[in-house]
C-alpha cells in the first residue's frame, strides 16, 4: 500500500466524525443538564427540610406553651378556693366539684391534688381508661376516684372514693396500708416555701404510670397544690412531624431521658419502677448523635448512614426546660431527588439512543455528494471527463463546490479539445479567430481582443 494511502487508512470518515460529535454534544448536555436539576432539586430538599425542622421546633414550642400557660393560671385560681385549707376529708371533699370541672376542661391534666405539712394528702383523678378503673377495682360508671390520706399521731387512713360523672358516690374502699407519703415527693419539698410555681423534671406518674411532670404551688401554712401533667400529647405531636419513615423526633431531658417520641410506648422501660427509657437506647443514631454534643444542626454522619441533623432547647417542660433533636436519613429525605437524577439520565440515553440514527443520517446525507465530488476529482487527474456531475446538494458549501468541480471538468476538457483542434489548424488568420473565440467561451467574457 502506497504511504499516502496508508496515512489516509488511519482517519475516520466524516461521518463517523460528525455521529460522534453529535453524540458527544448531546451526552455532555444530559450530563450538565441532568447534574444542575440533581444539585438544584437536592438544595431545595435541604432548604424545605431545614425550614421544616424549624416548623418542628415551633410546633413543639407552641404545644409546650399551650399546655403549660392555662394551668398554670388554673392553679392560681383553685389556690384561691376557701375549702383549699381544710383539715379533713369533709371538708376537703367541698373542693370535688372544682377538681372535677378543671379536669373536665383540660383532658391533659391526670390529677389535681394537695398535700400537707403532716403528710395529709387529697386527690381528685378522672379515670378515663377503662383498664385503669380495672387496675384500681373502680366501678364501669366510675367517672372519678378520689384518694384521701389523714395522718393523725402518725398513722395514715387512706380511703378511695368513686364517683360517677354527676359526682354521685358509686363505692368507698378503704385501703389497709398506705406507703405514700407526700412529703416524700420532689413536687412537695421543692414548691414548699417557694414563691412561685414550680415545675419537676418529667417522671412516671406514681398512680397511672403515665408520663408527664408535675406543677405545683405553696398555698401557705405548708400546704401545697398541685396538679400532674401528661405529655403524651407531646408524642403525638413529634409522630405527626414524620418527614420520612425512618424520621427519629425525640425529646429529652438534661439527664438525656426520653419524655416524648414517635413511639410513645418504648418510653417507659421499666413500668414497676417507673423508669424513664435513655434517648440512646431508642436508636443507633440517637446514641450517636447525642455521642456529639457539638453539632447542633447540619448533616452528619450516624451509624453508618447520613442524616440531617437539628437539636434545639425548649424553656418549657422542666426546671431547665426540655431538648429537641431530630434526625431525617438523607437517602430518604432525597428519594425524589435520586429518582429525578435518574430519569434525567434514562431520559438523556434515550434521546441519544434515538438520535444517533438521525446524525447517523444526516451525516450521509452530506457526505454523499463529497464522495461523488473525490470521484470527479480522481477522474479529472487521470484525464477522464466522461464521469457525470456529482449533482447538487444541501449544504451550501458543498453545492458551490460540486458546480466549480463541474465547470473546471468542463474547462480542462475544452482546453484538450481546443489544443487537438488548434494543433490540425493550417491557417493562421483562422488560428487567431479560433484561439479568440475559444478563450472567450472558457473565461466566460462578453468580448475580446
Amino acid at each position: 500500500m502506497p504511504r499516502s494511502t496508508k496515512h489516509f487508512a488511519r482517519r475516520l470518515p466524516l461521518h463517523l466524525h460528525i455521529a460522534l460529535l453529535f453524540g458527544a454534544l448531546l451526552l455532555l448536555s444530559g450530563l450538565v443538564l441532568g447534574v444542575f436539576q440533581y444539585r438544584q432539586t437536592s438544595q431545595i430538599i435541604y432548604d424545605s427540610s431545614a425550614q421544616l425542622s424549624r416548623q418542628i421546633q415551633l410546633a413543639v414550642e407552641q404545644d409546650l406553651d399551650q399546655t403549660f400557660t392555662p394551668i398554670r393560671h388554673l392553679l392560681s385560681l383553685l389556690a384561691q378556693a376557701p375549702a383549699i385549707h381544710g383539715n379533713n376529708m369533709g371538708q376537703r371533699m367541698l373542693l370535688l366539684p372544682s377538681f372535677s370541672q378543671a379536669l373536665r376542661d383540660n383532658p391533659k391534666l391526670d390529677s389535681l391534688y394537695l398535700g400537707g405539712p403532716n403528710g395529709d394528702f387529697f386527690m381528685v383523678r378522672p379515670l378515663r381508661n377503662p383498664a385503669h378503673k380495672a387496675r384500681l377495682g373502680a366501678p364501669q360508671q366510675t367517672a372519678f376516684q378520689v384518694w384521701s390520706i389523714e395522718r393523725r399521731n402518725g398513722e395514715p387512713t387512706s380511703i378511695h372514693l368513686f364517683f360517677d360523672d354527676r359526682l354521685r358516690l358509686l363505692s368507698r374502699v378503704p385501703q389497709a396500708e398506705e406507703p405514700y407519703d407526700p412529703r416524700e415527693r420532689d413536687w412537695y419539698t421543692r414548691a414548699d416555701g417557694s414563691e412561685q410555681q414550680i415545675t419537676t423534671e418529667p417522671y412516671v406518674f406514681y398512680s397511672s404510670r403515665q408520663v408527664g411532670t408535675t406543677l405545683a404551688r405553696d398555698i401557705g401554712a405548708g400546704m401545697v397544690l398541685a396538679t400532674d401533667l401528661t405529655l403524651a400529647d407531646l408524642s403525638a405531636t413529634l409522630a405527626r412531624h414524620d418527614v420520612t419513615p425512618a424520621t427519629e423526633l425525640v425529646l429529652y431531658d438534661d439527664q438525656q431521658r426520653a419524655v416524648a417520641y414517635s413511639q410513645s410506648s418504648r418510653l417507659i422501660v421499666d413500668e414497676q419502677a417507673g423508669r424513664l427509657a435513655p434517648a440512646r437506647e431508642l436508636s443507633p443514631s440517637l446514641a450517636a448523635l447525642l455521642d456529639t454534643p457539638a453539632v447542633r444542626e447540619g448533616r452528619l454522619r450516624l451509624a453508618g448512614r447520613n442524616w440531617l441533623v437539628s437539636r434545639s432547647h425548649l424553656l418549657e417542660g422542666g426546671p431547665q426546660g426540655l431538648n429537641l433533636a431530630i434526625l431525617v436519613p438523607e437517602d430518604e429525605l432525597l428519594a425524589d431527588a435520586y429518582r429525578l437524577r435518574w430519569q434525567g439520565a434514562l431520559i438523556t440515553l434515550a434521546v441519544l439512543l434515538l438520535s444517533l440514527p438521525l446524525g447517523w443520517l444526516a451525516s450521509r446525507l452530506v457526505v454523499k455528494p463529497l464522495r461523488s465530488l473525490a470521484r470527479s476529482a480522481e477522474a479529472i487527474g487521470r484525464f477522464d471527463f466522461s464521469q457525470p456531475g456529482s449533482g447538487r446538494s444541501l449544504v451550501l458549501e458543498v453545492d458551490q463546490l460540486a458546480l466549480v468541480m463541474q465547470r473546471m471538468k468542463n474547462s480542462l476538457a475544452s482546453f484538450l479539445q481546443i489544443s487537438a483542434s488548434l494543433a490540425a489548424e493550417t491557417r493562421f488568420d483562422t488560428l487567431l479567430e479560433r484561439v479568440l473565440r475559444e478563450t472567450v467561451g472558457i473565461a466566460q467574457a462578453d468580448a475580446g481582443l
